[in-house]
């Protein structure tokens, strides 16, 4: 290939007869840097689209850090708080956000199961009621007030009397429907302030959240008695059945709650010893008998 373009020219006299041929050799050195200059230029564009490229990958990558940071953290303090109602930001239509979308549902499902697991943790099976745990933190949480704000509250020691012969006699099921009962009973003749609680075999108590004397602790024992006298029916039997209640009262005979049930279960044995359906206050001088 030639480096060189070659060109001719005629001239003339006046006559116009051809006197003289010129030649002209020119060097394509203007193609060349032509072309040179095309190669830098499309090195210049790839050095830019690559620059371009990694600014954008780097920003990305903050980007994607930056929520996965949030969700990490996010996933931390419902760990370490046990505390379902926080959820992730599901803002965007990326990858990140469909991911907290799906970890949230997933949350409100637990929840659900979680609400369902502390009722059941907090609940007789048998009767609905609350059971000891619950009737326990209960009892915690009124001395608290009243250790705060003065007063006092009723713990009742409820305990059916001869249930051990219905159980012999006709079974666990027909047992099972008469402590069913009675708990419905109690719940019914107690006020919004109180709470009555399963915590046992044919055993129950009654928290009397806010009393003046002791002279209403009474009165309910013996609303409670009155209560038993109905019969329960059941499989075409009639069932009959009484109690024996014994009677606490914060804070004259107890300062706190372990000491508020001794003494109304030491109550009510008394008043099971002198032949039940009845009621006891606690007295000192039953620790003695």
């Amino acid at each position: 290939r030639s480096d060189s373009a070659i060109s001719y020219k005629i001239l003339t006299d006046i006559e116009n007869n051809p006197y003289l041929v010129i030649k002209a050799n020119l060097v394509r050195e203007i193609h060349r840097q032509a072309t040179k200059g095309i190669g830098y230029f499309v090195i210049i564009i790839i050095l830019i689209s690559l620059s371009f490229l990694v600014i954008a990958m780097i920003y990305l990558n903050k980007a994607v850090a930056k929520k996965i940071m949030r969700m990490n953290t996010i996933i931390h303090n419902i760990s370490d708080t046990k505390d379902l109602t926080m959820r992730m930001s599901e803002d965007g239509n990326d990858e990140i956000a469909s991911l907290a979308s799906g970890f949230n549902n997933m949350i409100d499902e637990l929840g659900k199961y979680s609400d369902k697991i502390l009722e059941l943790a907090n609940q007789d099976m048998l009767t609905g009621l609350p059971n000891r745990k619950m009737i326990i933190e209960n009892i915690n949480s009124t001395i608290d007030k009243k250790k705060n704000n003065g007063g006092k509250f009723a713990i009742l020691f409820i305990d059916l009397d001869d249930f051990k012969r219905v159980n012999d006699s006709l079974g666990h099921d027909t047992g099972d429907v008469l402590i069913q009962n009675a708990g419905s009973r109690f719940k019914n003749i107690i006020s919004s302030q109180d709470v009555v609680a399963r915590i046992g075999g044919d055993e129950f108590i009654i928290l009397q959240g806010d009393i003046n004397s002791a002279g209403e602790a009474e009165n309910l024992s013996r609303s409670i008695g009155n209560i038993l006298k109905k019969s329960f029916k059941y499989m075409g039997n009639e069932l009959y059945t009484t109690a024996s209640i014994g009677i606490s009262i914060y804070p004259d005979d107890g300062l706190d709650m372990s000491s508020l049930i001794k003494n109304s279960d030491i109550a009510m044995y008394d008043a099971k010893k002198n032949g039940g359906n009845c009621y006891r206050r606690y007295a000192e001088n039953m620790n003695k008998a």
